[in-house]
């Protein structure tokens, strides 16, 4: 278990509501959020479980995400025949059991959705691609339990929504705070596909017998951000276009500076590993990012 600890020395209530998460997989080998990380992530979590540690303040969106299941659960037994909410799944082949928690089922409508409390960039370009990775192998779970399934969506809570934002951008900002995006069900066999390499990759991760044996994570697990070169005119604050190189750049602020009274010149804007170095917990005991970091 993570050790939690308080550098800004919240309330101690709140720490003890994030130290106190009653979260639990049923003793499934993998759930389905845990089948979708990455394979050494997940070998880095179970080796080192007691040596991480995560700070309240990093836990408070998680804290959020969880009162919303509270409230679900509190709304449950309204309408029980409309529909079930917080009802958890198995599925077990005698070699590896994983399991899924569907936060609300609507029977007449065979609709599973998913309540997220996120930001205004996670649904600006549609549903991420974790998001639908998750809900279809939560259908795969649902009709494997006889449970018919036909659509999938997912309730977003958006917690930076601004109401000036929304009057200022018509025509891309969401107009309210709360967004239904409709997810994608894939085939039964692309699912099943899918559930077996991601059963595969994890469990070869976990045999190997050192780090060194397992896959670093890929470009898109990292969110990585590529090096950009911007070109830019004088005074302005968006670029005029992002080119992969320094030498492409230039050549365009060259180009553009006749036209521009101003002139133009070029800036980089260097590449990031945007999950390694802000929201994964293990990057401290990652082999790969502790290179990386050292430019090895």
């Amino acid at each position: 278990m993570a050790k939690i600890t308080n550098r800004l020395l919240l309330p101690q209530p709140m720490v003890d509501a994030v130290r106190n998460d009653p979260y639990s997989k049923g003793g499934a080998d993998f759930s389905a959020t845990e089948l979708i990380r990455p394979s050494l992530m997940v070998r880095l979590q179970r080796q080192f479980a007691d040596d991480i540690e995560v700070d309240v303040i990093d836990r408070i969106w998680a804290l959020q995400g969880q009162a919303m299941h509270h409230i679900l659960e509190r709304g449950g037994g309204m309408k029980a025949s409309d529909y079930e909410v917080e009802r958890r799944m198995f599925l077990d082949n005698g070699k590896v059991k994983i399991s899924g928690q569907m936060d609300v089922y609507y029977p007449k409508l065979q609709l599973i959705q998913d309540y997220k409390v996120t930001s205004i960039y996670a649904v600006k370009s549609g549903p991420k691609d974790e998001w639908v990775q998750q809900l279809n192998i939560l259908a795969f779970l649902a009709m494997n339990n006889g449970i018919r399934v036909t659509r999938l969506s997912v309730c977003a809570l958006l917690r930076d929504w601004r109401l000036s934002e929304a009057r200022r951008d018509t025509r891309q900002y969401p107009r309210e705070k709360v967004v239904v995006l409709d997810i994608p069900i894939w085939p039964m066999e692309k699912t099943r596909g899918y559930v077996q390499e991601r059963i595969a990759s994890h469990q070869k991760a976990l045999g190997a017998k050192t780090l060194r044996e397992v896959a670093p994570c890929s470009m898109d697990e990292r969110w990585e951000r590529v090096t950009k070169w911007a070109v830019m005119r004088e005074g302005a604050k968006r670029a005029l276009k992002l080119w992969p190189t320094k030498a492409e750049a230039d050549a365009h602020a060259e180009r553009a500076a006749a036209l521009v009274p101003k002139g133009c010149y070029t800036e980089c804007r260097p590449g990031l590993r945007v999950r390694c170095d802000g929201y994964c917990e293990v990057a401290p005991f990652c082999p790969d990012y502790q290179r990386h970091l050292k430019g090895v």
